[in-house]
Order: structure tokens, then sequence, then C-alpha cells
């Protein structure tokens, strides 16, 4: 009788440890998942911010730089641009697509929203890159660049 009780007690304390290290994991599981959703709200926060950050930056530069604005506002289909004006075009250009191709892929890690990524190529789409030195840039810069980011830049961006 006495060796039973002791087996019973036995018992139960291994199942009251058990109990108490399930319980644990479970609190630890959901404080990770807690820590998880903060840092990941955290990351896209910063995300955002840099993201106006760099076209602030951008829009400041030109409204601040009348050689700039006036370059970006020239016709560059019909204007004829000296060497160093097409090259200041040509690094603008390459700016502009390094920027929408750090959005994409910060779209594709859930970093932005779609809506985020869309709105910054509604302006360029209308025409930037439908003249030929924009293509030629394009051409040039795109081998740097990862197949589904070509084929999404020229899809909504190119071909648009």
């Amino acid at each position: 009788d006495v060796y039973k009780r002791q087996i019973m007690n036995t018992q139960t304390v291994a199942e009251i440890i058990q109990f108490i290290t399930a319980a644990g994991v479970i609190a630890s599981v959901l404080y990770l998942a807690i820590q998880i959703r903060q840092n990941t709200r955290s990351e896209r926060s910063s995300t955002q911010q840099q993201l106006t950050d760099r076209i602030h930056n951008r829009l400041l530069l030109v409204a601040t730089n009348t050689d700039l604005a006036a370059l970006i506002a020239a016709d560059w289909s019909t204007t004829k641009f000296t060497d160093v004006e097409q090259i200041q075009i040509r690094y603008w250009l390459a700016a502009i697509i390094a920027d929408i191709k750090g959005i994409h892929a910060q779209y594709k890690l859930g970093l932005v929203t779609k809506s985020a990524l869309l709105g910054r190529i509604t302006i360029i789409k209308q025409g930037v890159f439908k003249t030929e030195i924009a293509v030629s840039t394009w051409n040039n810069v795109k081998g740097e660049s990862e197949a589904d980011f070509i084929s999404w830049f020229e899809k909504h961006i190119i071909n648009a």
C-alpha cells in the first residue's frame, strides 16, 4: 500500500512537471509570436519611412536644382542633349530604376503594400520610359536584375 502511494505520488509529480513544462513551452511560443509580430510591424514602418525619405530627397533635389529640373522638364524625345546632359539623364533614370527595384523586392518580402509599389510607378509609366534614352538606359541596367523583376518592370512600365 505504501509502495503504491509512492508510485502514484511519483507519477503525479511527473504529470505536474510535464504540465508545467508544456505550459512553459506554450507561453514561450506565444511570446515569440508576439515578438515576431512587433518586429514585423517595426520593419514595415522603417521600410515605409525609408521610401518616404528617398522620394522626399529626390523631389527636394529637383525643386532646388534648376538645371536638373530643366533637364527633367525637357521633351526627351525631341531635345538634342549634350553628352553631359545625356549622362545626367541616364543616371537619373538608373536611380529611378534602382528605387523601383528596391520597392519591388520589399513588396515581395511583404514589407510594402502593392498600392505603395504601384503608386511609385504611376508617374513614370505615363511617358518617361517610352523615350529612346529611357529604354536604352533600361536595356543597359536590366542585366543586373532578377528575371522576375525584369518581367514585372517591362510589363508595368516599359510596355504599359
